[in-house]
């Protein structure tokens, strides 16, 4: 029996719905929802999770309370075990913090949470690379490489990595846009760190960044970008970033050079977008 560990941010993608660039803050998300906006991230996790169906019989699932995963996995016909954790109505980054932190002391074979940039961004402080998660998209900003390219794609690869033939994994940025800056037309990433991520080629969405043509700061994996970041500092210390795998520029496996490494982004192969 393997255990999937499941958080979902319920208010992930609301801003995208109606043209806001993320829905980060509490200002822009009571815009979203004046103008329409309604939750995105239960739909596409349900998604993730029908994929699975083949296994589920050998899965259990911990997941955090009501919206942030209980609900999702119920109505499915799941019996999770749920955190006992203090969630209201409105969820908040150290409610995605707490869960992604007891899922990683409670030895989960997997981390699924479903969410944007800032979602990955929470988990990672928690778990580092030290938890093989996978990132369901339901975000915005999808500049991280941490995502499956859509939901049904991420619940098979989940399939794949605990029972099938994906089972090696790689070590993929966590990346963040500046809202502010990106709704005045600037696009400006930091990284804020790695985690360890099931892999499979058109599986997993490669990170988005600039040319160093047009940023002086990276390159992209196949030489293309559909998303141009003109900035991108370091949210974390450069020397404890250099002590992880693929930290070193340059550094190889199977004869190529990791397509992970700090300076050799990804390029996206797929939209994140089912």
């Amino acid at each position: 029996m393997k255990t999937i560990g499941l958080i979902v941010n319920p208010i992930a993608g609301m801003g995208g719905k109606v043209g806001l660039k993320g829905t980060d803050g509490e200002d822009t998300l009571a815009r979203a929802r004046t103008l329409g906006a309604s939750p995105e991230s239960p739909r596409r996790a349900a998604e993730a999770l029908r994929a699975l169906c083949p296994v589920t019989e050998r899965l259990s699932f911990l997941t955090a309370p009501g919206e942030m995963g209980e609900k999702v996995l119920r109505r499915l016909g799941e019996d999770p075990v749920v955190l006992e954790m203090e969630v209201g109505d409105r969820t908040f980054a150290h409610h995605t913090g707490e869960a992604a932190a007891r899922m990683r002391a409670r030895g989960v074979d997997l981390l699924l949470f479903a969410g944007g940039d800032g979602t990955a961004r929470d988990v990672v402080a928690q778990v580092e690379d030290q938890v093989v998660c996978l990132g369901i998209p339901t975000g915005v900003k999808m500049h991280s490489a941490v995502f499956a390219v859509n939901p049904p794609r991420g619940g098979e690869l989940a399939a794949e990595y605990l029972f099938g033939d994906a089972e090696h994994t790689r070590t993929a940025e966590v990346m963040d846009v500046d809202e502010q800056a990106l709704g005045e037309g600037h696009l400006s990433a930091t990284l804020f760190g790695y985690m360890t991520v099931p892999f499979r080629r058109g599986h997993v969405q490669g990170l988005k960044a600039g040319t160093p043509e047009e940023s002086g700061t990276g390159r992209c994996w196949d030489g293309t970008c559909r998303n141009r970041i003109s900035s991108i500092t370091w949210g974390r210390d450069r020397a404890a970033l250099s002590s992880l795998p693929w930290a070193a520029r340059g550094s190889s496996s199977g004869g190529e050079t990791s397509p992970s490494a700090p300076g050799w982004f990804a390029g996206s192969e797929e939209s994140a977008s089912s």
